[in-house]
């Protein structure tokens, strides 16, 4: 809807809550002649300014009124401008416009303390709340794991790491991702997979693959705490206040 069309509507709207008919059906006229004015007088006015002002007005919010016309509407429009209500407004556009604008802080890692937000920790405790329903009802793909799972776990204590379980944890992580690559038979990066079969002999070197271990680690960390849950036929992950270890 281009401006006119969005002016003749604000027009209507203006005629039928009076309860007014333009003279002589000459409602293109005003049109014309209310967007030229406007452009004339107020050109940095926005539609919905314009409408929000024909609306108060034919409800006697600046005033009595006699008539509908060209006239009447660019006081409504001016009496809207130098308002309270239009002050109010654009104080809180320009607010919401420099909270926009402001950089955003880079968030946090997981490991810190400062990234655990209420609004953070509640959305990391129903996502694994969901994974360990599905893990419970064998419908869970180890790749839905996600690190935040491994960190809430860890958090609360849920999960410990001494030093052998996880040197355990990295050696299945890369027993997993040899598995993976050797049952992959695209002959077009089988190169690729050799480089990496390789590289996991020498993990420390490579940092992308290393990072990839590491969280493989993590989900498998996460897939044991949900084994031994299951075990103890829990049904929930979390009980009251055991997300704030």
């Amino acid at each position: 809807m281009d401006v006119l069309e969005q002016l003749t509507d604000t027009v209507n709207m203006a005629f039928s809550l009076s309860g007014q008919k333009p003279d002589n059906g000459n409602e293109l006229i005003i049109v014309n002649e209310l967007y030229a004015k406007l452009m004339e007088t107020y050109p940095h006015c926005t539609m919905d300014e314009v409408r929000t002002a024909i609306r108060n007005g034919v409800f006697d919010e600046y005033g009595e009124y006699y008539g509908l016309n060209v006239k009447t509407f660019v006081m409504f429009i001016r009496s809207y401008l130098f308002s309270e209500q239009r002050k109010a407004a654009k104080a809180a556009f320009d607010a919401a416009r420099r909270k926009e604008d402001k950089p955003k802080e880079p968030t946090p890692p997981y490991w810190e303390d400062s990234y655990w937000t209420e609004e953070r920790t509640t959305q990391w405790r129903d996502i694994t709340e969901s994974c360990y329903r599905w893990y419970c009802e064998n419908s869970l793909l180890s790749g839905f794991i996600r690190e935040g799972c491994y960190w809430l776990l860890k958090r609360s204590g849920a999960i410990d790491m001494p030093y052998g379980y996880r040197t355990e944890l990295i050696l299945r992580a890369k027993q997993a991702i040899r598995a993976e690559l050797v049952r992959n038979d695209d002959k077009k990066h089988m190169s690729e997979i050799k480089e990496t079969l390789e590289q996991l002999q020498d993990v420390d070197s490579y940092p992308d693959l290393k990072r990839q271990v590491h969280y493989r680690a993590k989900r498998l960390a996460v897939l044991d705490y949900f084994a031994t849950l299951q075990k103890k036929e829990r049904t929930m992950v979390f009980t009251e206040n055991e997300t704030n270890g």
